[in-house]
């Protein structure tokens, strides 16, 4: 007989913890934003949250702890949108990697601010705290790459390491979220779904056009 595991329910005093920590988070958040990381202080934290500079160390280390806290909820958020997308997209690399490419660019456009603060702030990082990204990007390339693996198994796409080219699409996104932070790439008229369907094309068919090949 099968017993199923049942879910822990969350205490009160576990929710109330959530909840004040969301907000100093929240708080810094806005903070950064405005002044950046270097030029906001605890205390500037602390009263913008409405919590005491003590309470806020029982939480967080320091400021770059906080910091962390908002890049590791960023990408939490954002393996929550491209995986729910890619579940339920049909079959086949090309509408996984446009499901996966449509969560990436909307969630980038809808939290735009937050991405360009973490692109500005994130040198001011030493190297053991970005060294801690690592795996987890290697986690989002595992999700690109397993659609890739099966159609190469499947014939529908030639032999080749579908690491380098989980790299290479996500790569696609990186540049164009940094190209729109730098004003680089205008948004005028194009939708994520432009965007993605202009990623996928170029990944799956190239840019040549083949009615003018002899």
């Amino acid at each position: 007989m099968e017993i199923k595991a049942q879910s822990r329910k969350v205490t009160r005093r576990e929710r109330e913890y959530e909840c004040r920590r969301q907000e100093i988070m929240s708080a810094a958040r806005a903070l950064f934003i405005a002044k950046g990381l270097r030029n906001t202080t605890l205390d500037e934290i602390a009263e913008s949250s409405a919590f005491g500079k003590g309470t806020i160390y029982n939480y967080f280390t320091n400021k770059d702890d906080l910091f962390l806290a908002i890049i590791h909820q960023l990408i939490d958020e954002t393996f929550s949108a491209t995986r729910a997308a890619m579940s339920t997209a049909p079959e086949g690399a090309r509408a996984k990697l446009f499901a996966y490419a449509l969560a990436s660019v909307s969630h980038f456009h809808a939290n735009d601010e937050v991405f360009v603060m973490i692109l500005r702030e994130h040198n001011q990082l030493d190297s053991k705290s970005i060294a801690q990204f690592v795996d987890r990007f290697q986690e989002k390339l595992s999700l690109i790459a397993e659609p890739l693996a099966a159609d190469v198994r499947a014939g529908r796409i030639r032999p080749a390491d579908t690491q380098k080219l989980a790299v290479l699409y996500d790569g696609m996104i990186r540049t164009y979220c940094m190209s729109v932070s730098n004003n680089l790439w205008s948004t005028d008229g194009q939708s994520p779904a432009d965007v993605a369907e202009l990623m996928v094309s170029v990944f799956f068919d190239g840019i040549e056009n083949k009615q003018n090949q002899g």
